[in-house]
């Protein structure tokens, strides 16, 4: 029976190796593998800055041979974008009266905020409504 123990723990302790070596080389294939994919991506970053770079000048050329319109259109842009994040950001402010009026009254205000509206769009409604004959002299 102990001879059978003894050959029955070697057989285990075979096996037992056999599945360390085994670890052993995926873990050098493993780390073989990352370096080169380290490797990879260190060369994609490398082209993808030089790039960068080289565009980058081109546009600095642009700019200096081109001052005016390249300040034209970086006024646009700031502009646009300025147009664009305000009316994302920007809420409606609920005023004082619709703040603090009875619930009753609180229609009302929004009908006055129409009616001066209306009378802001009054001259404009107006010039659109006589005929161009007579705006002529």
């Amino acid at each position: 029976m102990s001879a059978k123990r003894v050959g029955h723990g070697r057989q285990n302790g075979g096996a037992h190796f056999g599945a360390q070596e085994s670890m052993h080389n995926f873990g050098e294939k493993l780390h073989e593998g990352i370096q080169q994919a380290g490797q990879y991506g260190s060369e994609q970053w490398d082209a993808a800055r030089e790039e960068a770079q080289r565009r980058y000048e081109g546009a600095q050329d642009l700019v200096r041979s081109n001052p005016a319109p390249s300040v034209l259109i970086g006024l646009g842009v700031g502009f646009g974008l300025g147009l664009v994040l305000t009316s994302l950001l920007g809420r409606r402010e609920e005023s004082w009266a619709e703040r603090n009026y009875p619930e009753t009254y609180r229609g009302m205000s929004s009908s006055l905020h129409n009616l001066a509206e209306s009378v802001r769009s009054l001259p404009d409604t107006i010039a659109r409504r006589i005929p161009s004959q007579f705006g002529r002299s």
